[in-house]
């Protein structure tokens, strides 16, 4: 294996060695935040308390040395909100509590299973505000739900072999290996935070839809952050910092809040046929927020049910601001199959997931599971796949 050097005069500090120094630190530091404390299952935890006991009643939770008194209404609504995100985000996971008096929660990934942990300060903190509980396990779920530890784990490499690079430059320019290995800690430090910190705005933005779509309130993020920058205070956000401030999150909650509380008006709405007050909410919510998918996804739906032009260019804005919108993503494509743009129709399908997402594409195009592009080719070969697929060829003539 080839091995990598930082290269300062007569002195040489090697890549693998630092490569092993970061992982191990990073390793480190997750064990001392997640295992260094007993971890309750908050199911398990309940499942011995009777169904009614009085108000403010507590249980008690033993960590070594330490006992601590948890109430038991603060408990249940935790686990009632974990459920309904869960069942919207067709995600399972642990919900699990720890001993320790900072408000934080982490997404854990464990091999079989997903692991959410919340520590009893942050449980002081959201009580038995279910908003702000949504908008806390709403944030965990968004990071197991967009594979963050994955993409984390995937990115590692880069950060270190850009750490390299750098370390390598200021080695030759100092001639000192010591001021070297310091610069592409350095680099690194700062590539790993700034990566943290996309990802975990995604993870507010994520996890708020995820807690409006289980009927949550969305100003509950607002409460949430609020509480959060009134604990900690207003710090500006740090090159170093692995997570934005309570402040800027804060910032950034209120237009994903608002095309939340949109939403869900609209929603209703599409449920009641109500196509005429839609049309009204979807145009205020564009001068609001004229990049939001959703947004653009029920001005398409209005378009086509009032059959004027337009829905399919709605339709392909709402996918072009956010291409993981599925619902959005399954309008264009059935659209596209309408327009009589087949082919563009199989190739926009294929980023559906294969759900029952997929099933209606099916059913309101070609009637029939056709894959192309190398995915799942049926065994026998129908009549239906025969005009379909000479309908592809004509295209090409």
């Amino acid at each position: 294996m080839r091995r990598l050097f930082f290269a300062a005069g007569n002195t040489a500090v090697p890549g693998a060695a630092l490569l092993a120094r970061i992982a191990f630190v990073l390793i480190g530091m997750q064990a001392v935040q997640v295992c260094a404390e007993t971890i309750f299952d908050v199911e398990k935890v309940l499942a011995g308390v009777p169904p009614v006991v009085a108000q403010g009643a507590t249980i008690a939770l033993q960590d070594g040395q330490v006992i601590h008194r948890v109430k038991i209404e603060n408990l249940r609504a935790l686990l009632e909100v974990h459920k309904r995100i869960g069942e919207v985000s067709k995600l399972q996971a642990t919900l699990a509590i720890a001993i320790h008096r900072e408000a934080n929660a982490f997404a854990i990934p464990l091999p079989g299973r997903n692991l959410i942990l919340v520590t009893t300060g942050m449980m002081d903190v959201i009580g038995t505000d279910s908003g702000m509980i949504a908008a806390l396990l709403g944030h965990e779920y968004a990071h197991h739900y967009m594979k963050h530890a994955l993409q984390r784990a995937l990115q590692l490499p880069e950060f270190v072999y850009g750490a390299i690079a750098i370390g390598n430059d200021v080695g030759r320019e100092v001639g000192s290996r010591l001021v070297a290995a310091r610069a592409a800690n350095a680099a690194f430090g700062l590539m790993h935070a700034s990566f943290s910190r996309q990802q975990e705005a995604e993870a507010d933005k994520v996890g708020t839809e995820l807690m409006s779509d289980a009927k949550y309130d969305p100003e509950g993020a607002i409460r949430f952050f609020s509480a959060m920058l009134k604990l900690y205070g207003a710090k500006p956000t740090g090159y170093s910092d692995s997570h934005p401030g309570s402040e800027e999150r804060l910032a950034k909650a209120a237009p994903t809040v608002l095309n939340q509380s949109y939403d869900s008006i609209a929603i209703t709405l599409k449920e009641q046929k109500n196509w005429r007050s839609l049309g009204r909410i979807v145009d205020q919510w564009l001068k609001a927020s004229p990049d939001s998918a959703r947004a653009w996804y029920y001005k398409g739906i209005v378009l086509k049910v009032a059959k004027r032009t337009g829905a399919l260019a709605a339709f392909e804005k709402s996918v072009a601001y956010d291409p993981n919108f599925y619902p959005g993503r399954l309008a264009l494509c059935i659209e596209l199959y309408v327009a009589g743009r087949e082919r563009d129709s199989i190739v926009c399908a294929e980023y559906i997931p294969k759900n029952e997402l997929f099933n209606e594409y099916v059913a309101s195009t070609f009637k029939h599971p056709v894959y192309v592009g190398g995915i799942h080719p049926q065994r026998v070969i129908t009549a239906q796949d025969v005009k379909v697929v000479e309908r592809l060829m004509a295209q090409d003539r």
